[in-house]
């Protein structure tokens, strides 16, 4: 008598599930990896949403033009902000949803990953600002040239943004999953004790 082998690609049901979920180290890894990209794509995306800003050059540097133009200065600091905000609670809702079983690790290489994600945003946006390669910004124009003012941020703390927006949904998620698994728990001790028998009068 033969017994009949699972197929391959059933077999992972039958594995416990610690070895059929990514370890520990993996999951690290894809975060870290995933942050990395994500900076790096908001940093080329970054130039092209931001209003270039002209300036001219005085006795004493660069100036915008107007005040309108100085305004627009203040964009590049929002715009940094917009994306900082929405790629990090994208990403740090559904990285955490996926590995939340890993345990702190995910936590501690979600705010390392958005870390390195804002400074690759920063970095890349600032070296490619206008499709160009901006290697440095220090003009010996003369006084009166208009200028095009470089690509960057002029509140650092900004980019604070992206590690607080991708650990904002932890608390959230683990406090809905925490409820989930109480109340299965709570059904499961209540059916149990439903099916026990009655106990025997003493005689």
């Amino acid at each position: 008598m033969t017994i009949p082998y699972p197929p391959q690609s059933e077999f992972s049901a039958y594995l416990p599930r610690r070895e059929r979920e990514p370890s520990r180290l993996k999951a690290v890894l894809v975060i870290l990896g995933v942050f990395v990209l994500a900076g790096v794509g908001s940093g080329l995306v970054w130039p092209h949403l931001v209003p270039q800003v002209q300036m001219v050059m005085t006795d004493f540097g660069p100036f915008p033009l107007s005040e309108a133009e100085a305004g627009q200065l203040m964009a590049m600091d929002g715009t940094y902000a917009a994306l900082a905000s929405i790629l990090g609670l994208l990403l740090g809702t559904t990285l955490f949803m996926i590995f939340q079983r890993r345990g702190p690790a995910v936590v501690v290489a979600m705010a390392i990953g958005a870390g390195i994600a804002a400074a690759l945003a920063l970095t890349v946006g600032s070296y490619f600002a206008g499709g160009e390669l901006v290697l440095a910004w220090q003009p010996r124009a003369e006084v009166g040239t208009e200028l095009a003012a470089p690509l960057g941020l002029h509140a650092y703390g900004v980019m604070l943004i992206w590690p607080i927006a991708a650990l904002a949904p932890i608390v959230p998620l683990v406090w809905l999953t925490w409820r989930e698994r109480w109340g299965a728990e709570s059904v499961v001790h209540t059916s149990q004790d439903s099916d026990e028998p009655a106990p025997r009068p003493v005689q």
